[in-house]
């Protein structure tokens, strides 16, 4: 999966990946994402977040119930 920066949640469970000239947060399925990466179609994203303009990074509350998402030009937040 090409995208922009890549975070782990801070749990530990997901890999949300800013998704350039998209404009959202894809959320992969981590098994799958490694079988893409071998070349095995494996439809990796189960969830896909629309998000602001660009978006280039995302951060986590230290509790883990906020993301923060910079763009080109925006940075906003909303629950996780």
């Amino acid at each position: 999966m090409r995208g922009g920066k890549k975070t782990i949640t801070r749990n530990g469970k997901e890999l949300w990946v800013a998704v350039r000239g998209k404009d959202g947060i894809a959320i992969p399925d981590a098994e799958a994402a490694v079988k893409e990466s071998e070349g095995v179609r494996a439809d990796a994203v189960r969830q896909y977040l629309p998000t602001i303009n660009g978006p280039t990074q995302v951060w986590f509350s230290a509790d883990g119930s906020f993301a923060f998402m910079e763009g080109y030009s925006e940075v906003c937040f909303g629950t996780a």
